[in-house]
């Protein structure tokens, strides 16, 4: 079995809190703090897929542990999440069409409910192209990888099974793939003993470049910034990471992010379409106030997490 990196899955715990926050903080305040968390936290996680990327089995070997591991329960989301579209339907006594089997394989480039299960398909998608893509050699990746920055720049909608969002995606899987070379490693290890610079930087940049999303195609005032943006996010939650490395929390919600990825937006879209009307009639609906929620969510996210475990475990096991 492989060792796990102590400082990436504490990196993908930070991650995918800033996953939560900004789910909570989009439809709260939608300022300052949205536009810094939407700056990095999607591609950091697909930055850090291409950092542990592996090809070293077949294609079919490949295909399945990918469809396993993403594809699966992309697929189990999609279903859960179709049905409640349609228990959401009977309830409102509105008309149900064959159009809400669209939301099933992603085919319209939306995910029922809007939730972010999006990133299992796209992530599937994406690697298994970049398994015929993948070249050894740094410069053809450095090549490739501006390419697919520069066909971004020019998409601004994900069209259908969310073609529009490959470049942008794939971009950030190269740069992972990319850091995993020693040269680069030794540079990046320098770079980021700066983090006391790289953090202003990356806050006034980002709030000048306004909201950006990756599931939106939303690239802010510039394309370029973006990519700077979430680089200099990265390097600076990169530096945190290794130094919390021994936090033992963080590297639980690491471990469990796919977890906490597919169901943490039944919650928080309960609390932002119910509880957030009432905090705004009582005008107590900022920045602090969301973050108390969000501690609050990360804390069911727990047991949600520890019966997912169960249940998988049980289920391996035969169900005994």
């Amino acid at each position: 079995m492989t060792k796990r990196i102590e400082w990436l899955d504490v990196l993908k715990g930070i991650g995918i809190i800033f996953i939560v926050l900004g789910h909570l903080t989009f439809y709260g305040n939608n300022d300052w703090l949205t536009v810094l968390i939407f700056s990095f936290h999607v591609p950091l996680f697909f930055v850090l897929s291409g950092y542990v990327y592996r090809i070293s089995e077949s294609f079919n070997e490949f295909l399945y542990k990918k469809f396993n591991s993403l594809l699966l329960p992309f697929l189990i989301c999609s279903i859960a999440d179709l049905f409640l579209e349609i228990t959401k339907s009977v309830i409102k006594h509105e008309k149900i069409g064959l159009e809400v089997l669209r939301y099933l394989f992603f085919v319209d480039g939306r995910a029922a409910l809007d939730t972010p299960i999006w990133f299992l398909f796209i992530l599937f998608v994406i690697e298994i192209i970049y398994y015929f893509m993948f070249n050894k050699k740094l410069v053809n990746k450095i090549i490739l990888c501006c390419a697919s920055m520069i066909l971004s720049a020019f998409i601004n909608q994900r069209y259908y099974f969310g073609i529009g969002l490959i470049p942008i995606s794939i971009a950030f899987l190269i740069i992972g793939d990319i850091c995993k070379n020693e040269r680069i490693k030794i540079i990046i290890k320098k770079l980021i003993k700066f983090w006391w610079i790289i953090l202003p930087i990356w806050i006034i940049s980002s709030i000048f470049n306004n909201q950006v999303d990756v599931y939106a195609c939303w690239h802010g005032k510039s394309v370029i910034l973006m990519y700077i943006n979430a680089f200099l996010g990265i390097a600076f939650f990169t530096y945190l990471a290794m130094k919390l490395q021994k936090i033992g929390f963080l590297k639980y919600y690491g471990r469990n992010s796919i977890i906490v990825l597919c169901s943490h937006v039944y919650f928080t879209n309960f609390i932002t379409g119910n509880i957030y009307n009432i905090l705004r009639n009582y005008g107590i609906l900022n920045n602090m106030t969301i973050c108390l929620i969000c501690v609050f969510v990360i804390a069911i996210m727990c047991t949600v997490i520890q019966i997912t475990n169960t249940v998988i475990t049980k289920l391996r096991n035969g169900g005994g």
